[in-house]
């Protein structure tokens, strides 16, 4: 029946009215999907007629009261009643007949077209409203197949409400009150939207109630499903659309064609498939939530949905809310419990979401629902050239592409190969009559050919012929002029018709060789008797030895009619487990009329189990598309439509394509897997690269042929170039070849060029096609320098349009290749800091930022004061995961430093981390609840022992934790960690700084932040106590000044437990070596000056380490002096006095003598060196009037004197007589002079020291040690000295002396009194003569001959000398003197004779080489005899010490020294 034969205006006010009856359906194909088609143009009518019943019903008060006369008056009536009639009514009334008038003019071709497109409701509302909303129509769905009232409304606004020009649909989020109120107004059970209802907010409202389903609109049963068909989105998806609930599959299809109407305005809303995708993924499939809530898993959208579907039923509780019931608290409170899909899920959900928007036939069923007429955009990238001289064939019949060459057949029965310029090579002779078909084995480089050896079709036979070998023989005959076609042997051979397979004319040929052993090769021949002839052979097999065989017979009849002429054939291949074999490929020929063939695609991904495997045969008839098994010869009916014209058939991308007027339709094995709105009659179809070239017939209106060759990018949605051929379609031949893309038609050979893609680029950037241009790119396999120019062009079109984040998305594809600070520059004039942080996150999440790239992410961290973020930079290694939408992340705040002296600090560091702290907490613990970490030391002194069993150390094990030497757990991180420190601390955020420095491995900055961010200088020495002996070395001396005013005791134990050997007790074996890290032994030198203001605790941790110490510790020698000057000081007063100190500080005393016993334990009898510097000790001494010390030490230094000096300054009397007699005795060694400067000081002196110096007179008569003229010469001095004081004293010394004096005159009495003689003897020796019975004359004639001959010899050389001063010498040698080679210039002579080559001597060479050495030896005699009449003491104390002092004086005398 006519569509428009039942108005909605003509119903009867209160009728109910019924829907129509559905056209009869074509008849049902062979297909496991049977559910009936949902027919737009039928829901259309219901929901007119249903909205005329409803104007009427709510008019029927106002028309009682005013009359049925004035009921019956029309619109214009009740506009002039004066407003008797709502406006409302007036208005529903108005559209409704407006609706009716459109539903009559509405003839059976736009609905039977709309049959064929399966035009969407939205679309269709749009067409047939003229623009206007139409929300009393949201109810209007048929029972077969429901969709939800609200997304049919809401679609329908978008696609006619101005949805499809709003920049950014879907993706803007709106005010939440403008959603709210939008919400209320479609609450109601008709689910009306406003007129002029904001776009935006349609959008949030659409995504809100599919956000609020108790189930995801795709469901949690088939989510595996959905993620795997990213695979393969052509082949599956379809299938898993077919397993949704109807519900769910209806307002699938519903969204999908709002998503595909705002994809086809891509160019105006900036809202691409792909930003689609992204937008929606996460509102139609979510995980299912770790706790199931029963009822959850329904079919379908569970009651909710019903109560949608229900006329005016209450809207079922417990569901998500929204407009469809719960409210908008709800439907927040269920999207909460949302769980989103993450990493890889995602990205499977988005591709399959962004394949169902491009492709919108993948969302229908295989019936009913067709394709949706997608707008082709139309442009000229390609140019047409006529090639003037070429040698394509008039007479062709048949063409096909391979091997580096184009093969034509001709009428002739000839073959005739081109090259890429069109240009013949060759020609072969391949039939006696006639050539058919040509088509290509890929894999094996086979030409197939089917012919006619005479005219009749009972002659054809099928050829195969190696490539190589036929172009060899094609170029050899054309060498000669004029000559013949080659005849060159066949391959195979086989006859097509025979008694089991009837003759009947030859209609198609394709041929297959992608065997999984490489060697089988599959022919199928289509007859017009509607079959299909199956040849097999071995094409391995050398030549002569295996034939092409008859494997059998394919029937592709259909069961009625008799439109079974096969018109293309097309092999297909599915594998498991492994990938096609290489080159594999199937071939399609064309009808006989276009004469053409298609060469082999590859394999098509397999998307069944094993019973789908193998090789498929694809047969389109005139009625059908078929699929057959090859295995079992199976028959898979796709579709009940086929091709009137075998040209139209090709193999794309392992999927078989197939133009009709209408579409292009995409077929798999077993199924249809999409197709392509295009109208126009075809002719033809074929491949190019990544186009689709279309043969149409454009016969004119009054009847003039015509023909149209359009080259489509099916993906991209672009017409690449049209262009018109003369004559009609028949006439025409279209050509791929090596020169590329060309048309034979009216007798000229056109060829059509494509322009470079640079020039396709910059006439798209004009049109704002950015996305196009990008996927043009990406579809020319340009390289990533050029797509991201294309991102930066478009990020800089979004930009000048004030859209930064859509701006920010672009850039964020061009990382690694446009310079980030040119990005960076832009967003930070426009103070765009959550864009400019998105970018920096994916710039480190890249691993191309740098320091300052870091300081400036984490600065927008600081400034947003998203604490959330900032904790997922750090933990993931420099890539910040959202924590929600909010910018701080659940209410978190800041991490500040805390007050000094606070333990802790940063409280909001949360999950940034405080292992640090954590450890060293533990670690304080454990040293407590094990007692004294120093208690197996020695006693250390009263003051810190209770300091050092507190100190916080941990346990000395292997298993010790060092940031050093326990990596952080996490991913290596991406950015520099000392940025981001420093600008985390500058920031307040100590707790993630501390987090930072951990990860770092960075005691150092762990340390920083403890303690000057924020004062927690417990956990820091818990923290140094973890560190190794070295680490805990540079931390005290680096920051123990600021420990030692906090924590003076612990820091102290600290010290001492780190200056002691490790290892146990002192002396223990266990010890390490002090040169390894475990063993080593810190000085209490280097950090003496910590102590500045805790003198009494230096002093403690001194005396600790040198008196417990096995052995010399470390610094030694500073560590007695610094102890030493502690020992003398004045005063020891802490600065946190009163304290352990205080008791020290009032014994000055004791410590005076503590550093005596110090001096003397440093500087043993039996050590040679003190253990201390002695001068630096006499300093201090001196400086601090520390009398026993200095005494101690000059006498260690024996420095006697000193010793005196320093008790007569001291004015100790009796001490000076001590020393005087400890060190003045000369039997005992001393030095009796100490006695007279001893004597000396006590004259010296004012007072009264007469006893004194009795004593000493006493003393100095004992032992004799003074003159007695000595001591009454220096008591003279003093006038003050009574003679009673040496009275004695001389009277014993004069005594003495006269009784010396006698003993000496006695013996003088005794020695003159002896005899001559033996005064004689007693005569000195040395006055004898030596030889008295020698005379002298003897002596002086033996040595004259001697004296001669040195005197002959002292003339000659005098003579010599005033020869060489007075007369030339002259140099005769030849040769050299040191190699004995001739001489050559330059040459050197010396004036004793000898002469050299220049290059035998050295460089600063002034004296003979060979005579040197012994003029050096006579120059030393010289000298070492002038040294000796230097020294005439020498002399005389050889003359003394000599036997005989003759001989002393002659060797002398004769070497010159005596003069």
């Amino acid at each position: 029946m006519d569509p428009g034969a039942t108005p909605a205006a003509d119903a009867a006010p209160g009728a109910e009215v019924a829907a129509p009856p559905a056209p009869p359906p074509a008849a049902a194909p062979e297909s496991h999907h049977d559910r009936p088609p949902f027919d737009p143009i039928a829901a259309l009518k219901l929901g007119s007629q249903r909205l005329a019943s409803m104007i009427k019903r709510e008019s029927g008060a106002a028309a009682s009261s005013a009359g049925p006369g004035d009921a019956a008056a029309g619109p214009d009536a009740d506009a002039a009643a004066g407003g008797a009639q709502p406006p409302v009514v007036a208005r529903l009334k108005a559209t409704a007949a407006e609706l009716g008038a459109k539903a009559r003019t509405s003839g059976s071709r736009f609905y039977a077209a709309s049959l064929v497109t399966a035009a969407s409701t939205a679309d269709s509302l749009k067409r047939l409203a003229a623009g206007e909303p139409l929300q009393a129509l949201c109810r209007a769905e048929l029972a077969a197949r429901p969709c939800p009232q609200l997304v049919l409304a809401c679609c329908t606004a978008l696609v006619s409400g101005g949805g499809l020009m709003t920049e950014r649909i879907f993706r803007h989020d709106p005010p939440a009150e403008l959603v709210d109120r939008l919400a209320a107004t479609a609450s109601g059970p008709l689910r009306l939207l406003p007129p002029g209802a904001s776009p935006h907010a349609v959008a949030a409202l659409l995504k809100r109630w599919l956000l609020g389903l108790p189930e995801p609109l795709l469901t949690y049963r088939l989510l595996p499903q959905w993620v795997a068909a990213a695979d393969h989105p052509n082949l599956q998806v379809r299938g898993v659309v077919a397993a949704l609930p109807a519900a769910n599959a209806g307002a699938l299809r519903v969204l999908m064609q709002a998503a595909a109407c705002v994809n086809e305005a891509a160019a105006k809303n900036e809202m691409d498939a792909q930003a689609l995708a992204e937008a929606l993924a996460p509102c139609i499939a979510w995980k299912p939530p770790p706790r199931p809530q029963a009822g959850a898993g329904g079919p379908g959208l569970g009651e909710r949905l019903k109560a949608a579907l229900g006329p005016g039923e209450p809207p079922a509780q417990g569901g998500g809310g929204g407009a469809e019931g719960g409210g908008a608290d709800g439907e927040l409170e269920h999207a909460q419990r949302v769980v989103p899909l993450e990493g890889a899920e995602l990205e499977a959900v988005v591709a399959v979401v962004e394949h169902m928007i491009s492709h919108f036939a993948s969302v229908s069923c295989p019936r009913g629902w067709a394709a949706m007429s997608f707008a082709f955009k139309k442009f000229n990238f390609f140019s047409a050239h006529e090639v003037p001289e070429h040698g394509f064939p008039a007479n062709s019949t048949a063409h096909v592409a391979g091997g580096g060459a184009l093969f034509v057949g001709t009428d002739a029965g000839t073959i005739v190969l081109l090259d890429e310029a069109w240009q013949a090579t060759g020609a072969v002779s391949g039939f006696g009559h006639k050539v058919l078909f040509l088509a290509w084995a890929q894999a094996r480089q086979l030409l197939v050919a089917v012919g006619l050896e005479e005219p009749g079709i009972s002659s054809a036979t099928l050829k195969v012929w190696e490539g190589d070998r036929l172009a060899a023989a094609a170029a050899a005959a054309s060498a000669g002029a004029g000559g013949p076609p080659a005849a060159v042997a066949p391959l195979r051979t086989a006859r097509v018709f025979s008694s089991k397979y009837p003759e009947s004319e030859v209609t198609a040929l394709a041929v297959s060789d992608a065997s999984p052993t490489g060697a089988g090769l599959t022919v199928a021949v289509g007859v017009a008797a509607g079959a299909a002839y199956l040849f097999t052979g071995d094409a391995a097999t050398p030549r002569g030895k295996a034939k092409l065989n008859h494997a059998g017979k394919l029937a592709a009849r259909p069961d009625a009619g008799e439109a079974w002429r096969v018109n293309a054939l097309a092999f297909t291949h599915q594998f498991s487990g492994a990938a096609a074999p290489p080159g594999g490929g199937a071939g399609a020929g064309g009808a006989a009329a276009a004469g053409g063939g298609a060469s082999g695609a590859g394999p098509a991904a397999g998307s069944g189990g094993a019973e789908h495997e193998g090789q498929y045969l694809h047969v389109v008839t005139e009625s059908q598309t078929l699929a057959f098994h090859l295995a079992d010869q199976a028959r898979t009916i796709l579709d009940q439509q086929g091709v009137s014209v075998g040209a139209c058939v090709a193999l794309r991308g392992g999927l078989l394509l197939v133009a009709r007027d209408d579409a292009l339709y995409e077929y798999t094995s077993d199924t249809r897997a999409g197709c392509t709105a295009y109208d126009g009659v075809k002719a033809g179809l074929g491949l190019l690269r990544r186009y689709v070239w279309l043969l149409t017939d454009d016969t004119t209106p009054e009847g003039g042929p015509g023909a149209g060759l359009s080259l489509i990018d099916v993906r991209n949605r672009l017409v690449a170039g049209s262009f018109a051929l003369p004559g009609s379609p028949a006439a025409a031949t279209v050509l791929v070849g090596p020169g590329g893309l060309a048309a034979w038609a009216g007798g000229r050979l056109v060829r059509y060029q494509e322009v470079e893609l640079a020039s396709q680029l910059e006439l798209l950037f004009k049109r704002s096609l950015h996305k196009l241009a990008l996927d043009l790119a990406r579809g020319a396999g340009a390289d990533g320098e050029l797509l991201a120019g294309i991102h930066a062009r478009w990020g800089d079109h979004l930009y000048a349009k004030g859209d930064y984040d859509g701006a920010m998305g672009q850039y964020l594809d061009t990382l690694g290749h446009l310079e980030p600070s040119y990005v960076i520059r832009r967003f930070l004039d426009a103070q765009r800091i959550h864009s400019l942080t998105r970018y920096l996150e994916a710039l480190h999440a890249a691993g191309r930022a740098g320091a300052d790239h870091t300081t400036l992410l984490l600065n927008c961290y600081t400034k947003l004061k998203d604490v959330a973020k900032l904790d997922a930079f750090i933990l993931g290694g420099g890539t910040a995961t959202p924590g929600g939408a909010g910018g701080t992340g659940s209410g978190s705040s800041p991490v500040k430093p805390a007050p000094p002296g606070r333990a802790g600090g940063g409280g909001g560091g949360g999950a940034a981390g405080m292992a640090v702290l954590s450890a060293a907490a533990n670690a304080a613990r454990g040293a407590e609840r094990g007692g004294a970490g120093a208690g197996a030391r020695p006693a250390a002194p009263a003051g810190v022992r209770n300091a050092a069993a507190r100190a916080p150390r941990a346990p000395r094990t292997a298993a010790r934790l060092s940031p050093r030497r326990a990596a952080p757990p996490g991913p290596a991180p991406s950015f520099d960690l000392e940025t981001a420190f420093k600008v985390l601390r500058s920031a307040g955020y100590a707790g993630h700084a501390l987090s930072v420095a951990e990860r770092a491995g960075q005691p150092e900055w762990v340390l920083d932040v403890l303690l000057e961010d924020m004062g927690s200088h417990a956990e820091a020495l818990a923290f140094i106590g973890m560190l190794s002996r070295r680490q805990q070395a540079a931390a005290l001396l680096r920051y123990g000044k600021l420990l030692i005013g906090a924590a003076p005791d612990d820091t102290t134990a600290l010290l001492m437990d780190l200056a002691m050997p490790p290892g146990g007790a002192p002396g223990g074996g266990d010890a390490p070596p002090r040169d390894s890290d475990a063993g080593y032994v810190a000085s209490v030198a280097d950090y003496a000056h910590l102590y500045a203001d805790r003198p009494t605790r230096l002093l403690y941790l001194c005396e600790f380490v040198l008196f417990n110490a096995a052995g010399p510790p470390p610094g030694e020698r500073a560590l007695y002096a610094t102890l030493l000057s502690l020992y003398l000081a004045d005063s020891l007063a802490d600065a946190d006095a009163p304290g352990p100190g205080a008791e020290a500080e009032g014994e000055p005393q004791a410590r005076r003598d503590k550093a005596r016993e110090l001096l003397a334990r440093g500087w043993q009898p039996h050590m040679e060196e003190p253990a201390y510097d002695a001068e630096h000790a006499l300093v201090l001494c001196r400086q601090h009037a520390y009398t026993p010390g200095l005494v101690l030490l000059y006498d260690k230094k024996r420095l006697h004197r000193e010793v005196l000096a320093v008790h007569m300054a001291a004015g100790d009397v009796d001490a000076l007589i001590a020393a005087c007699g400890q060190y003045g005795d000369p039997a005992a060694g001393g030095d009796p002079q100490l006695w007279a400067e001893a004597l000396e000081y006590l004259v010296s002196r004012p007072d009264d020291v007469a006893p004194a110096i009795a004593r000493v007179l006493a003393r100095v008569e004992a032992g004799a040690l003074l003159p007695p003229l000595v001591v009454l010469q220096t008591l003279a001095k003093n006038g003050r000295l009574q003679v009673s004081l040496v009275k004695g004293y001389v009277s014993r010394q004069l005594a003495a002396e006269a009784a010396e004096i006698a003993k000496d005159r006695e013996t003088i009495a005794r020695l003159q009194a002896r005899p001559p003689r033996r005064r004689a003897l007693l005569a000195p020796r040395a006055l004898r003569c030596p030889a008295p019975s020698l005379p002298c004359a003897r002596g002086r004639g033996a040595r004259a001959p001697a004296a001669r001959g040195a005197q002959a010899e002292a003339a000659s050389m005098k003579a010599e000398a005033a020869k060489l001063r007075s007369e030339p010498h002259v140099f005769q040698n030849s040769r050299c003197a040191a190699s004995g080679q001739p001489l050559e210039l330059p040459v050197a002579h010396f004036m004793c004779g000898h002469s050299f080559n220049l290059r035998s001597l050295g460089e600063n060479e002034r004296e003979c080489p060979l005579c040197a050495p012994e003029a050096k030896r006579v120059l030393d005699i010289r000298a070492n005899m002038r040294a000796g009449a230097a020294r005439p003491d020498e002399f005389f104390t050889q003359l003394d010490a000599a036997p005989d002092g003759f001989s002393v004086v002659a060797e002398h005398f004769g070497r010159g020294l005596l003069k």
